[in-house]
């Protein structure tokens, strides 16, 4: 009995435990599940286009496939090219045209005046001297992106190379040189493409 006393009275001398925290967390965030899901790409139409990541006009990091649903405009070109500034001087009449329809010219630069790597100052130089709305990323790209073969990068044989990907970022066609009304022609045909799915 002495043993049973001593006992309940060195638990009655010792510290409570602690109350017991209780979590609730209500904001329990569900992760969607990637849209990327194909493992092969190329540069063939038809095909998934494949991703990359360069330096944009801002220095932030900018990847083709953070922009799957929206329709892109892949605009590879080089400083020093007439034809590539003359694309440069209608990026804003496109930016504007289209935009209510979620679509993005995007400049990869190859080559700066010199045909050298460009640089930040390039990129940034060549929005200011064509009036390039920022939505537009220019990109500071580099010929580990090219392939002439189109299977381990983009066909860019000539300047500019124009790209269109579609909003399942499928390529959906490709010019080597520049038309505004080729190019245009191929949104609005994706666009008619949405507007008669949408309505079905």
């Amino acid at each position: 009995m002495r043993l049973f006393i001593a006992m309940l009275a060195s638990l009655l001398a010792a510290c409570p435990p602690a109350p017991l925290e209780t979590h609730t967390d209500d904001s329990v965030t569900v992760e969607e599940p990637s849209p990327i899901t194909w493992d092969e790409c190329s540069a063939a139409l038809g095909e998934h286009a494949c991703d990359f990541t360069f330096q944009d006009q801002a220095g932030n990091d900018w990847s083709l496939y953070d922009q799957y649903g929206s329709i892109i405009v892949l605009d590879f070109s080089v400083m020093w090219c007439g034809p590539c500034q003359s694309a440069a001087n209608q990026v804003a009449a496109h930016v504007s045209k289209y935009a209510d329809d979620d679509v993005i010219w995007v400049t990869v630069l190859l080559q700066d005046m010199t045909g050298g790597s460009v640089s930040l100052d390039d990129v940034q130089n060549w929005q200011n001297t064509y009036a390039i709305p920022n939505e537009s990323p220019i990109l500071q790209g580099d010929n580990s992106i090219v392939d002439s073969t189109g299977q381990i990068g983009y066909p860019v044989m000539s300047y500019p190379t124009i790209v269109v990907i579609d909003r399942e970022m499928v390529m959906y066609q490709g010019l080597h040189g520049w038309s505004q009304e080729v190019v245009e022609g191929w949104i609005d045909e994706l666009l008619l493409l949405d507007a008669e799915a949408n309505s079905g």
